[in-house]
């Protein structure tokens, strides 16, 4: 039996990347702070909110509905949405849903997010049976809505 010798072993360097976990679910109350960090991506111009007894109630409030949906990357809040299912008597008295306050991290952006949040709200607007979809704009002249 014969072998033929290797004179050079080329090895091919193989880079591996890490898959990154992605979640979209609704906000948890411990979250403010870090919700508030996220919308200074969203209206930089806004003033810091103070946490007072107002802020309390208003997000106590805010916590009986099933509304903020956040989306995490690793961990990381980087993503969010308001979604507002809002009760109808016409179109057959179907609901209709209007979503506003989408935001993604600065340093997160052009990586299709943004999209898979909204695509998580559109879900949850079929779910519950509503006919469209209002997506409020930074610039209120240009309001869309999107047909369910």
């Amino acid at each position: 039996m014969m072998f033929k010798q290797i004179d050079k072993l080329s090895i091919k360097r193989v880079e591996v990347k890490r898959i990154s976990e992605v979640s979209v679910r609704i906000i948890e109350r411990h979250e403010l702070p870090n919700l508030l960090q996220l919308y200074r991506h969203l209206h930089e111009q806004d003033p810091e909110l103070e946490h007072n007894e107002h802020l309390a109630g208003l997000w106590d409030e805010m916590m009986q509905d099933d509304y903020i949906y956040i989306l995490e990357l690793d961990g990381e809040l980087v993503a969010t949405c308001v979604l507002n299912i809002l009760k109808n008597l016409t179109r057959n008295a179907r609901p209709y849903a209007l979503i506003e306050n989408v935001v993604t991290h600065k340093d997160y952006r052009r990586r299709r997010l943004g999209r898979k949040l909204l695509n998580k709200a559109i879900e949850i607007s079929q779910q519950r049976n509503c006919y469209k979809m209002i997506a409020g704009q930074n610039d209120s002249k240009n309001n869309s809505w999107l047909q369910l």
